[in-house]
């Protein structure tokens, strides 16, 4: 949070010290600066600007209930401070207060509407809700106010990305890249658009662009190898993890209600029919994400873990608190690095991101204690081989797969083709798994 520190800006008995507390928090010596506000409030507990600067203050250490009290003292002594309701808001939404963040920014536009920074965090917040017309209204508002703001130009292309309106962010990022064109997340993301439209050449020159910036970008180096016909036996663990750190707080929503995903639901229910009343088994639920394969089985007599390589998905499963372990870990490092004594593991939509898949089912096959099952699903393709797809995910087919389980000495049990996700209102076919290990 950055305030406007004016001296001319305190009034009453104690302009000097106000003056001083400014600006020692201008030169950031917080320490007096926080010293010098007190001071003022101890005498005049109502003192508006006192009581902004010192919320200001509290804010930038975290201290976010603190914060939103002075700056409601301030609201309170003067109604039509536009810039402490903004603030206000900034608090509110830190505490998960949205509602009450979404009434202050606006009251702070009704207050003053050029105020630039109330529409923008509105918009961000909004953006954040998923409610994104009205992100785009707030974001186009503070464009008005400052068109060259790069910050909001970006979000009003990332809004319309997350939108699906691929075509229309295009020229947005366009418009950011005209005034800088280094901004690497616009390249990347434009390159995205470009290439969730089929426009390869335009997606990969973008992705070779942003790389003659940032030669180490594990993500960009996987998409160009997925749009060069270049098929890797897997991406760098940076880009598996990138991906999901970014999408943890809305997978599931986005999977589940917009994408139609079932298959923790249908292997749920090929458990049950193989499971034991009254008999505990144990589950490994490889790449587990955010737990929805926890919570298909949480009716089961079962104790299950997860591993998965993204932290922040880990952190959401957590929360559902379905699993009675999480482990932060890369699959193949796990598998390789444990005593496993497993009857199920589980790999639902895990392999679209892994290539050669030999070294897990070995490891699984001469790892683990007892005689298990190992069900799991793929995306298919009608070579013999395993193929990286322009969409940057793995595809097999079953020829690959019957091959490594020959040599193996594994028993297929069951398959079916599945459903397994929407794909631009189609439904994405693979294969599910059901084998003997």
């Amino acid at each position: 949070m950055n305030a406007s520190l004016q001296p001319n800006q305190a009034n009453g008995d104690f302009d000097a010290i106000m003056a001083s507390g400014i600006k020692a928090h201008s030169s950031g010596d917080l320490g007096s600066a926080t010293e010098l506000y007190f001071i003022v409030l101890a005498a005049n507990p109502d003192h508006v600007y006192a009581n902004l600067l010192i919320g200001i203050l509290f804010f930038d250490k975290k201290e976010y209930q603190k914060a939103s009290l002075h700056f409601s003292r301030a609201i309170k002594c003067n109604p039509d401070l536009a810039e402490a309701f903004n603030y206000r808001a900034v608090a509110f939404k830190e505490l998960n207060r949205v509602d009450d963040a979404i009434n202050d920014y606006s009251r702070a536009i009704a207050l003053d509407p050029s105020l630039h920074e109330a529409h923008f965090n509105l918009g961000v917040l909004w953006a954040e809700q998923k409610c994104f017309g009205d992100a785009i209204k707030a974001f186009r508002a503070s464009l008005l106010l400052k068109p060259e703001d790069q910050d909001t130009l970006y979000n009003i292309a990332k809004t319309l990305s997350n939108m699906r309106q691929y075509s229309l962010a295009i020229p947005e990022y366009t418009k950011l890249l005209e005034l800088n064109p280094c901004h690497e997340l616009a390249l990347i993301n434009r390159s995205n658009a470009y290439a969730k439209l089929n426009d390869h050449s335009n997606a990969l020159a973008g992705y070779r662009r942003v790389i003659s910036l940032n030669p180490k970008i594990p993500e960009v180096l996987h998409l160009i190898n997925a749009l060069s016909g270049i098929t890797t036996k897997k991406p760098p663990l940076g880009y598996v993890e990138n991906l999901f750190d970014n999408y943890a707080a809305t997978f599931e929503r986005t999977l589940v209600d917009e994408l139609d995903y079932q298959i923790p639901r249908v292997v749920g229910s090929i458990m049950r029919k193989d499971h034991v009343a009254g008999n505990m088994v144990s589950v490994l639920d490889l790449g587990c994400g955010t737990g929805l394969m926890g919570e298909a089985i949480s009716d089961l007599d079962a104790l299950v873990v997860g591993v998965d390589l993204s932290q922040k998905m880990l952190k959401e499963a957590s929360a559902a608190n379905h699993y009675q372990k999480l482990i932060h870990c890369d699959i193949q490092q796990y598998l390789s690095s444990q005593v496993l004594d497993f009857d199920y593991f589980i790999a639902n939509d895990v392999f679209i991101y892994v290539g050669d898949l030999k070294d897990i089912f070995s490891l699984v096959k001469k790892r683990n204690k007892r005689s298990g099952r190992f069900i799991f699903t793929v995306e298919l393709n009608d070579t013999d081989r395993f193929i990286l797809e322009q969409s940057g995910r793995y595809s097999h087919s079953r020829s690959y797969l019957h091959k490594i389980f020959d040599r193996l000495e594994i028993q297929v049990l069951h398959y079916e083709e599945v459903r397994l996700r929407k794909e631009f209102n189609n439904f994405v076919i693979g294969g599910l798994f059901v084998l003997k290990i």
